[in-house]
């Protein structure tokens, strides 16, 4: 059993991470670094979330686990079963996107289909890190940036397939569309997804 809980992000990619060892002493020092949080889980229930700094594990700081520990050790380190998962709150802000494949649309101004093209940058951090592990991450024992990535440029491209074809319905052509990039662009500056 080891008594100080650390994550050493060893990768930038990394943005969630399990201690591996379910196994947890009264008494262990949980060390968060700057940039990240650690959520202290039993049974699949959200104790608390810590901040940066050291933090003692005792049931002053974790009080709800009076009610889920047994105390037959009298006096000394009790262990106990417990999850901490590890988030990164550094901000990613540099990811390109592009569409994959043109989107084909109407252009009811000049009466002619138009393939649309869009491309950017877009960046994220992690706001509500319970939120995430409930959201994205599940029983694994890791996520990565790249995973996350994955899965919102699924969701950006269809939120703009959207906008764009809602400006063509509403009788914009292709040729006035670089005036209204402002508006389709207000839709994606939060995602708030976690």
């Amino acid at each position: 059993l080891s008594d100080r809980i650390k994550w050493d992000m060893d990768s930038d990619d990394e943005l969630v991470w399990k201690y591996p060892s379910e196994e947890i002493l009264i008494g262990s020092q949980l060390i968060v670094g700057e940039g990240q949080q650690a959520v202290f889980c039993k049974s699949g229930e959200l104790f608390d979330i810590f901040g940066p700094g050291r933090h003692t594990l005792t049931t002053a700081n974790l009080p709800l686990l009076r009610k889920v520990v047994n105390f037959p050790f009298f006096g000394k380190k009790t262990p106990f079963v417990a999850e901490i998962w590890y988030v990164s709150k550094l901000k990613k802000m540099n990811i390109l996107w592009g569409t994959k494949a043109p989107i084909p649309l109407m252009d009811h101004m000049i009466g002619v289909p138009v393939s649309v093209r869009a491309f950017g940058q877009w960046g994220y951090h992690a706001t509500s890190p319970a939120r995430l592990i409930k959201q994205f991450v599940g029983t694994k024992s890791s996520f990565s940036r790249t995973e996350l990535a994955d899965y919102m440029y699924g969701k950006l491209i269809q939120s703009l397939t959207e906008s764009i074809a809602e400006c063509f319905l509403n009788g914009i052509s292709i040729l006035e569309i670089t005036n209204h990039l402002e508006k389709i662009a207000d839709t994606y500056t939060v995602l708030n997804i976690c």
